[in-house]
């Protein structure tokens, strides 16, 4: 699939009073291979949360990892080795509410790195303004017996999710190369700023991602169909990586 600036920049015209919602409904996303429900819903969220995530200082990040720390094991119950936690990797977002509601929140993504684990693994937790614990979501993803990709997402300690997909499994080195090829696609794009044409964007790195698109799916549209809060850790997750691996996502995010 060739990617080129006319692509997005042809995307119809948004009137200033239609909300993200509203959008989607009435523009649902198509991605081949994947559900349209579950595509949309998907891409939705990514759209919203680029549109109200800013950075915080390093003040509130440390406040946030010092929760984290303390909480492991006993308000964070995980399911993967603590040594597996690259905190110093971690991620950490304010997220604006939308409709000027005051229900802000600060995410925080600590990846999972190990050569057993894809490197979209992680645990996301979401916080309050107190900094009080709201949410944990965990994503584990591995090589399984038939050699392809194994998923297992655990919201609050539950197990949420358990799925052997069909598609074979791809080495974190190899998944870096077809990333970096969906990042160079964007090298050239012009700098717009419209929803649709973010939620275009999104659509052609999905589509030309078979291997993201087939992670981000089965991991999160279960969740972002269902419940808001875990919806919204999954998504940051996915997102909070993207500064090292999904390049063309980054790129659609800075539209």
């Amino acid at each position: 699939m060739i990617v080129n600036a006319e692509m997005i920049q042809e995307t119809d015209y948004v009137p200033m009073t239609q909300t993200i919602s509203t959008y989607f409904e009435s523009n649902p996303v198509t991605v081949p291979g994947i559900n349209s429900k579950e595509a949309t819903s998907i891409v939705k969220n990514m759209v919203i949360l680029s549109e109200t995530a800013k950075e915080i200082s390093s003040k509130e990040k440390n406040k946030l990892m010092d929760v984290f720390s303390s909480k492991l094991d006993s308000t964070i119950q995980l399911h993967v080795s603590e040594k597996y936690l690259t905190l110093d990797n971690a991620t950490a977002l304010q997220i604006i509410s939308e409709n000027g509601e005051n229900k802000d929140y600060y995410s925080l993504t600590v990846p999972i790195t190990n050569e057993h684990y894809n490197l979209f693994s992680s645990v996301t937790v979401i916080f309050d303004m107190m900094y009080n614990i709201k949410g944990v979501q965990e994503s584990l993803i591995t090589q399984s017996e038939k050699d392809t990709f194994e998923i297992r997402t655990f919201s609050n300690g539950e197990e949420m999710t358990h799925q052997i997909l069909e598609d074979k499994f791809i080495p974190n080195n190899e998944l870096k190369k077809q990333l970096q090829e969906v990042q160079r696609e964007f090298l050239h794009l012009k700098q717009a700023r419209g929803m649709a044409e973010k939620a275009a964007c999104l659509a052609i790195v999905l589509g030309i991602s078979r291997a993201v698109a087939n992670i981000i799916a089965p991991t999160c549209a279960a969740a972002c169909l269902a419940v808001p809060l875990v919806c919204a850790a999954c998504i940051t997750g996915f997102v909070a990586l993207a500064g090292g691996a999904i390049g063309g996502v980054v790129a659609c995010f800075k539209l």
